[in-house]
């Protein structure tokens, strides 16, 4: 059995549909799955490096149409922007097409849909459906803690919007807190090194990628948009403030609040974010989380993902 892993990424989408699937490679790898990706992923380095080190092969574009499906190959396909009249997506060669899913996702033809979430439209998708956020993909080596650490009276605060930051984020979270007190650093991810950096002695700027992991361990403090990395993050028990940036985010901060396991600190509304100042000065002045393990470890909310998504895929042959 062969995994083909069908996805795109670009500064402009960001990196999420490529980044839940490079956590379900991470699992089959684990099992002895040889998996191979196809997809643009727009000169972003770091997400290369990422599926290389996992042990991922690349299908050169140039291959695709003459690409060889054998007997036993699974696609398994994450996207908005891929048409659904796609040949290679299409073909009927495949010995199950898996599709992993919101409620942005076209209606891509599947013998398996993962919705990401709750309330799946299943005249929208029809095929056999496994829904809930127990199918969020997480990487392998993020694992819930086994007690919440003590928040340090110094904080240090890590920013991202996402592995390509596409709103600005960062920028505008920068903005709010230069010159404020409360903390000792405030690392950001994202590309806008020269403004950044600039707003306050305190801010550090990185690149997006392997980096993001080490920091995240060490701070007191997350914010970032309502993704995959939310979700990760939670799992760590550190204390988050959310932004919701999309639509299709939406779904996600919902859900965090409904539990208690986030502060809603920015929405982006009309190309603009609307940042709230009084929860982003509240979760820097607190010495103490917010309810982040709500669900973690009580059955409510699991995080292999993955593994669960890996399990029912082979079990379907």
């Amino acid at each position: 059995m062969r995994f083909i892993f069908r996805a795109d990424a670009s500064n402009a989408i960001g990196s999420g549909h490529v980044m839940r699937l490079s956590a379900i490679a991470e699992e089959a790898v684990f099992r002895g799955i040889e998996c191979c990706f196809y997809g643009s992923l727009g000169n972003l380095q770091w997400l290369v490096d990422r599926l290389a080190m996992l042990g991922v092969c690349f299908i050169d574009s140039n291959m695709v149409p003459k690409f060889d499906i054998r007997f036993r190959d699974v696609l398994i396909l994450d996207s908005y922007q891929i048409s659904q009249d796609d040949p290679l997506v299409n073909s009927d060669k495949w010995l199950r097409k898996v599709l992993i899913a919101d409620k942005t996702t076209p209606d891509y033809k599947s013998d398996l849909v993962f919705y990401i979430g709750e309330g799946a439209r299943r005249q929208k998708f029809s095929e056999i459906i496994f829904e809930g956020y127990d199918y969020m993909p997480i990487r392998r080596f993020i694992k819930p803690a086994e007690k919440i650490p003590t928040s340090p009276s110094t904080k240090s605060i890590v920013i991202s919007g996402g592995g390509t930051d596409p709103f600005g984020f960062s920028r505008s979270i920068a903005e709010v807190i230069s010159g404020r007190a409360g903390f000792e650093k405030a690392v950001f991810f994202c590309e806008d090194d020269t403004t950044i950096g600039i707003l306050d002695s305190r801010f550090e700027v990185k690149t997006f990628g392997p980096e993001l992991d080490i920091q995240i361990q060490k701070s007191s403090l997350v914010f970032t948009t309502a993704s995959t990395l939310a979700f990760e993050v939670l799992s760590l028990n550190i204390p988050i403030g959310i932004g919701c940036a999309t639509d299709n985010q939406k779904d996600f901060l919902d859900y965090f609040l409904k539990h208690g396991l986030a502060s809603e600190i920015a929405t982006r509304q009309n190309s603009r974010w609307d940042m709230k100042i009084d929860k982003i000065d509240s979760l820097i002045a607190s010495q103490s989380t917010i309810g982040q393990t709500t669900l973690i470890g009580s059955g409510g909310l699991k995080f292999n993902g993955a593994a669960r998504i890996v399990d029912l895929v082979e079990s379907s042959m």
